[in-house]
Formats: structure tokens, sequence, C-alpha cells
């Protein structure tokens, strides 16, 4: 385990196959998805707006209520994944997991 940031690295987790049911059971009842047809160019230029106005918590730039945290974790994700990569681009190790302290 290595610590920075505040937070801790840890081995991977191991997912029951009731973690997975009560997963899917949240993602089902709490997320959609809308197909829409765009021209290229579109999404980029119309992606920072729909952020702003529906702030997914999971999308930090262009999100005014963007989590700090997260922003941290995901800084000390690719520092872990740098890491764990060799000079070929092969990752080392499978994860990286971070647990808030």
């Amino acid at each position: 385990m290595t610590q920075r940031a505040g937070f801790t690295t840890c081995p991977p987790a191991t997912t029951t196959p009731s973690d997975v049911h009560q997963i899917v059971r949240w993602i089902n009842t709490h997320l959609g998805i809308t197909w829409v047809e765009l021209e290229p160019g579109e999404p980029e230029a119309l992606e920072p707006a729909a952020i702003r106005a529906l702030r997914p918590p999971f999308n930090d730039r262009h999100n005014p209520d963007r989590l700090e945290q997260l922003s941290l974790l995901r800084t000390e994700c690719r520092r872990v994944a740098r890491e764990q990569t060799d000079n070929a681009g092969t990752i080392n190790s499978s994860y990286c997991y971070l647990k808030v302290k």
C-alpha cells in the first residue's frame, strides 16, 4: 500500500455476484441514456454546456460542482498506472484501487 494526496492505494477488491447484482440494479434505477444524431464537431461544441447544465458527478471538466476528491483520485490512479507500465506500454498490475482515508 502507498499513501499520497490523503488517499491509500489498496489491492484489488473481490466482487461477489451479489455485489454485481446490486450495482446493476442501481445502474438500471438511476442511470439513463439517450441517443441523438449529431453532425461532426457538434459533440465537442455541445458537451461543455450540457455538463455545466446537468452537472454529472463523474465529469470534472466543465462541471462547476466537480468533486475535488474525485479529481485527486484520478490523478493518483494515473500516477500509479504510469509507475506500473513498462517501457513497452504494458501494464504490470491490473487495477488501481483507491480508498479515501
